[in-house]
């Protein structure tokens, strides 16, 4: 995959990896309940990172749009949360940052959300 080809937004990651997916991949994740999607950070995580995040150099666009979701799923987990809402301001700088792994978690998990939006048969 060239640079050019590469998705540079999530939901380009997304239709690229569904359009590849074999059909009983496809029907496999989306009948995964949501809390198990962490059993595809091997394999299936590891090809999201080197196909689509490490590809020629890295995909600064694609980590800038994962980023922008993890960060606002941060805000939002902190709003709900009093104690945490304390505490932020005091971590900030322990937070590590956003790497490929985070990344392809959001991708695999807005796959899985996909799937499960329409009929994959």
């Amino acid at each position: 995959m060239s640079v050019l080809d590469r998705p540079a937004t999530i939901n380009h990651a997304v239709a690229f990896i569904i359009a590849r997916l074999p059909s009983v991949d496809r029907e496999r994740i989306r009948a995964m309940p949501r809390k198990d999607l962490f059993e595809l950070h091997h394999g299936f995580g590891t090809w999201v990172r080197n196909a689509l995040l490490h590809v020629a150099g890295g995909n600064a666009e694609l980590v800038a749009d994962c980023a922008r979701v993890l960060e606002a799923a941060r805000k939002e987990r902190i709003a709900k949360n009093p104690v945490l809402a304390s505490l932020d301001p005091r971590f900030e700088e322990l937070r590590p940052p956003i790497d490929f792994d985070d990344c392809s978690m959001v991708i695999i998990e807005r796959v899985w959300e996909a799937l499960n939006a329409r009929d994959v048969h």
